[in-house]
């Protein structure tokens, strides 16, 4: 757990809204773990506050979880209210990273031609790459249309251009998409691959985390900043703070996991 804390601290390092606490080594040993203190209120704050600040931290943990994951190569896979703190200054402190898994390219690769093939609309493709990393059995009944149909739910909020609210209703319909299989016929033939598993925690989580705090956005246009093949220009003040954190702190693609 300290070497995925030092990871993301190392990469986080300097950046205006988001602070991994470094781990205190002399203060730390095989069973215990000692980092900086986080001065600030519990996220569970957060659900109370203007809808104004709640955006502001949903925009703030979504930026985390996609960047580290498309650009870090990492996830932290326990999304949960209780590991953040909203610090004094402003900033948000994510703590607990015993759960950590790093990808290597060719696996955040699956995401992207996912992703790629739902937002272009190419039905077939989808398909045939919700097949090739076997998220989708092959050969089940179900036509091109029904396939993408089906799974469209889980990328509602980058399919289009435009804002949108994470309600607990989509979340709620997510969860029920995800494990009933009685309401759900496609879903039998459906598989969670290694790669996919801890993924899953982003839909059960973050996703649930973000309709808690009734989080409004253009998703799509802070996706783009954070997708590798996009790279897109800063689209809300976060991102215009967050792209000169960049241009001074270059981070580096991250496929090997922590070092030390």
């Amino acid at each position: 757990e300290a070497r995925n804390q030092r990871a993301f601290a190392d990469y986080y390092r300097g950046h205006p809204y988001i602070w991994v606490p470094d781990v205190i080594d002399e203060l730390s040993t095989h069973n215990v773990l000692t980092t900086e203190f986080v001065n600030g209120k519990t996220f569970d704050e957060a659900f109370e506050m203007s809808q104004q600040d709640r955006d502001r931290y949903a925009e703030i943990l979504y930026r985390f979880v996609f960047r580290s994951l498309n650009r870090q190569l990492a996830f932290n896979g326990d999304p949960h209210p209780g590991n953040y703190l909203l610090a004094d200054d402003g900033r948000l402190a994510f703590l607990d990273f015993g759960l950590v898994k790093y990808f290597d390219p060719a696996e955040v690769d699956q995401f992207t031609a996912l992703i790629q093939a739902m937002i272009y609309g190419d039905h077939h493709r989808f398909r045939q790459e919700a097949e090739r990393v076997q998220v989708l059995r092959p050969g089940a009944p179900f036509s091109d249309d029904d396939v993408f149909e089906w799974f469209s739910s889980y990328y509602e909020l980058i399919l289009e251009d435009r804002e949108l609210t994470i309600t607990p209703e989509y979340s709620g319909q997510l969860l029920r998409k995800t494990f009933d299989a009685k309401a759900n016929a496609i879903l039998k033939h459906t598989n969670v691959p290694p790669t996919f598993a801890l993924i899953q925690r982003i839909n059960l989580g973050l996703f649930s985390i973000l309709a808690k705090l009734n989080a409004t956005a253009n998703w799509r246009q802070i996706s783009e900043e954070l997708w590798a093949w996009t790279d897109a220009e800063p689209s809300t003040p976060i991102g215009e703070h967050e792209a000169t954190w960049l241009a001074a702190h270059p981070r580096p693609a991250n496929s090997e996991g922590p070092k030390g």
